[in-house]
């Protein structure tokens, strides 16, 4: 036989067998890649995201638990934790009276006073047309302090969606506890916060945790017994 025609004979059938085992094994090898990444991304985009939701709710009331008011007189400063579920999870009500510079409306950018109510408290949110899943917002509320309504008015805002649960413990010196009222138990001495949020499917969760120490103010001495000490 010629070289002409070794150059046009075809292929073999077993050429052929082992020509389309080796294109299956690559295509289904490359398939597998490319689905293997695009699942590690959306895993990562939402553990980002819950990540996201639940470390900026607890930096935000972390932030707003060392601007509290601190002042021997109760009057003047508020702590008040009420524990609360919601579908058998954490969802607490915590209200401080802050020192802040920021404003309410933001008008102009000047603010309304110098303390502030501040509030935060889990509220459901209705699932939307794509997702069948109902879930929780974390709202913050602001409102200039010492008013005639501690717990109402002002302005609410939601700093965080997709949230499971909201825990708040007070620290009085021994033990940590569930309920607090500065009124009758006056100012703890830590807060211990923790959040738990997830992405928008539900697919991955995160807890975010704080503590924030509380420098109280001492209550003044009782000199009422007329006894001012020594005078040296």
């Amino acid at each position: 036989m010629d070289d002409s025609a070794q150059r046009s004979r075809g292929f073999t059938l077993v050429e052929v067998i082992v020509g389309s085992i080796v294109l299956a094994i690559v295509t289904g090898a490359t398939t597998t890649a490319v689905s293997n990444l695009a699942r590690a991304k959306s895993v990562s985009a939402a553990r980002q995201q819950a990540v996201e939701r639940a470390h900026t709710a607890a930096a935000m009331i972390a932030t707003d638990a060392l601007r509290l008011v601190r002042d021997h007189d109760l009057y003047f400063t508020r702590v008040v934790i009420q524990s609360d579920t919601r579908k058998g999870k954490p969802a607490d009500d915590l209200l401080l009276i802050v020192r802040t510079i920021e404003p309410v409306r933001g008008l102009f950018g000047t603010p309304e006073g110098a303390d502030f109510e501040v509030q935060y408290r889990l509220e459901a949110i209705e699932a939307g047309e794509s997702d069948d899943r109902d879930g929780f917002a974390m709202w913050r509320r602001m409102d200039p302090a010492l008013d005639e309504y501690p717990t109402a008015g002002g302005v609410a805002s939601v700093i965080a969606e997709g949230m499971v649960s909201f825990s708040v413990e007070a620290y009085d010196g021994q033990e940590w506890l569930e309920t607090w009222d500065s009124d009758l138990d006056g100012l703890p001495h830590g807060l211990r916060i923790e959040v738990t949020a997830t992405d928008d499917r539900g697919n991955r969760t995160v807890v975010a945790r704080r503590v924030v120490a509380i420098d109280r103010t001492p209550l003044p001495i009782d000199t009422s017994d007329g006894d001012e000490g020594d005078d040296r």
